[in-house]
């Protein structure tokens, strides 16, 4: 999605503010706003039966999200928890009705997200089935790649602290290092800071979400 396909929602959208930490919709809460992150970093927690929480995604500028209650007419299905102080774009459904009349490109924009997101939701499921943690890391790797780098390198930085970051992934803070660890070795990451790393082999790395194991 580019940006010229975002600010064509502006129009219709009031402007917010969420300090890090803070909830910006809980998962069964009802769903009246459509949202597009500016600034900042949004984490998306979905809880299993057993109570388990599972990171799904960590959104970054642009990212367009909060958009399915407005198809279904249904409650929120996840809760989004702001990683540093952020800012949105709020829509409400009303507008969103008339985005749609007057340009039916906004239509076009909200499908292809929603099948973005329903494939990386599948690659979650995927890796939480497995007994390995090398597919979670992986995947949650991935997800704090920006979505709009055209060209190496590729970048990312953990959220802070890691330890919450491990948590939310189902892993102890131990694990976590071990297999950031693994990747360094294996060639696939390179660590250039705390925190901060290098993709080294994006196709390795996406393997690895995909086939549960990087060889």
């Amino acid at each position: 999605m580019n940006e010229f396909n975002i600010e064509t929602l502006f129009p219709y959208c009031e402007r917010r503010r969420y300090a890090k930490g803070s909830v910006l919709y809980k998962a069964g809460s009802p769903g009246n706003g459509l949202m597009v992150l500016t600034e900042g970093r949004v984490k998306v927690l979905t809880q299993q039966a057993s109570g388990k929480l599972i990171l799904l995604y960590i959104f970054m500028p642009p990212e367009l999200f909060g958009f399915l209650p407005f198809l279904d007419e249904q409650p929120y299905p996840v809760t989004t928890v702001a990683l540093d102080d952020v800012e949105v774009m709020v829509m409400e459904r009303t507008s969103l009705r008339g985005a749609i009349a007057e340009s039916p490109e906004v239509a076009l924009v909200l499908l292809h997200t929603l099948a973005t997101k329903l494939r990386h939701t599948l690659d979650i499921v995927r890796a939480a089935s497995s007994r390995s943690a090398a597919p979670m890391v992986a995947t949650a790797i991935l997800s704090l790649i920006p979505p709009n780098y055209t060209s190496p390198p590729v970048l990312f930085t953990l959220p802070q602290p890691s330890y919450t970051f491990a948590h939310d992934l189902g892993l102890t803070p131990e694990t976590l290092s071990r297999e950031l660890s693994k990747l360094v070795t294996r060639g696939v990451i390179h660590r250039t800071g705390a925190g901060k790393y290098q993709v080294l082999n994006l196709d390795m790395l996406r393997q690895g979400a995909q086939e549960m194991d990087i060889v």
